[in-house]
């Protein structure tokens, strides 16, 4: 068995100092540009150059794209609401969420907000 490996960091206790430092610094992420974003991300991603997969740093999931890991980090780990509800004040991390609950709470609104554009 493969023993898991901290990316540039010397010991299980560097790892988790310097991710958690990682997660105070993305206290603000929400207001960071998308460029920004996309550099915080990396930072917090390390590729294994056996299985060549992506890992998230913080708890050393695998993925097969960085992309995923990005996604990941962003839903699981530093939780942004970036897509909001029009129809209540909720807002959630990803758009499927956001799908979903409409399609659950607001199914009758969002019909009947589909019929009257249709009569405009």
């Amino acid at each position: 068995m493969r023993i898991a490996s901290f990316g540039p960091y010397k010991s299980l206790i560097c790892f988790v100092l310097c991710c958690f430092a990682e997660l105070v610094i993305l206290e603000n992420y929400a207001n960071m540009e998308r460029a920004e974003r996309r550099e915080k991300l990396k930072s917090m991603t390390v590729r294994d150059s056996m299985t060549l997969k992506y890992h998230c740093m913080l708890c050393n999931k695998p993925f097969k794209r960085a992309d995923h890991v990005y996604t990941h980090l962003e839903i699981v780990h530093i939780q942004v609401p970036a897509y909001k509800c029009d129809f209540c004040d909720r807002s959630f991390c990803t758009k499927v969420y956001l799908i979903t609950h409409i399609k659950r709470k607001h199914a009758v609104q969002k019909q009947e907000q589909i019929m009257f554009d249709c009569l405009q």
